[in-house]
């Protein structure tokens, strides 16, 4: 693993893609000068960019029988990841005031998404151990921060994260085969996540979904998105939720 861990060093340095991705994202900042948002590139979490370069079976043994090379491996990545993502913000910030990642948020500040989807794999306890430490250092430095929670086999983890005061909201992606963001079965989630002061961010929902979870959820700190087919059906819906919140 160390020698893993010296190779991914090396590509930050010199790999041409990262040198890529900073001249893409200076380029694409000043094009989009005062047109749109340039997002800072997404850096993943710490245990999927370690599964990239060990491969998730060889990660599922190593956090058995190597678990402090894995914490040590994790620890180095993230101090990688916030180099990385201080440079591309440097970057975007010349442009455009705030910062935008690739869930389409604005924040005001220095902010990003966290995930990490290697965790549908592992243990809640296991998660608490490698991966809430690494959130942790991230929300500590950054001014805002919204963790992409993707998946029912992700949310045994919820109740680690909400346990965390610095981490502002969590995105619920309810994964492939699962009824969608606007269906009562995940409310018991929702309402667990604004108990606890955090924003709740439901990308894509079914237009028609949007009433009742207006009715029976608090609206604070809420985020919604969703598809509509014209600005006009766009305008009936914010008008609309105006009646529909409780």
């Amino acid at each position: 693993m160390e020698e893993t861990l010296e190779n991914f060093k090396r590509w930050w340095n010199n790999e041409k893609w990262w040198q890529l991705t900073k001249n893409l994202t200076d380029k694409i900042g000043s094009f989009g000068l005062g047109k749109f948002f340039t997002t800072i590139t997404d850096l993943n979490g710490s245990l999927n960019n370690l599964a990239s370069l060990r491969g998730n079976q060889s990660l599922l043994t190593d956090l058995i029988v190597n678990p402090k090379k894995v914490k040590h491996a994790c620890e180095k990545i993230v101090d990688t990841w916030l180099d990385c993502y201080e440079i591309i913000c440097k970057i975007t910030t010349q442009y455009q005031p705030g910062s935008i990642t690739w869930m389409g948020i604005w924040f005001p500040g220095r902010g990003s998404d966290l995930q990490s989807d290697f965790s549908a794999m592992i243990s809640p306890d296991i998660f608490q151990q490698y991966v809430i430490p690494d959130i942790k250092r991230q929300t500590e430095k950054l001014d805002q921060t919204l963790y992409h929670l993707d998946g029912p086999r992700q949310l045994g983890h919820a109740k680690h994260l909400l346990q965390i005061d610095e981490l502002d909201g969590i995105q619920w992606v309810p994964g492939a085969g699962e009824q969608g963001v606007g269906s009562e079965k995940w409310f018991d989630l929702y309402e667990n996540i604004q108990s606890h002061g955090k924003k709740l961010i439901l990308h894509w929902m079914d237009k028609k979904k949007i009433k009742n979870v207006l009715k029976k959820l608090s609206h604070k700190d809420l985020l919604i998105s969703t598809m509509v087919d014209s600005q006009d059906e766009t305008d009936q819906i914010i008008n609309d939720s105006k009646n529909w919140v409780r």
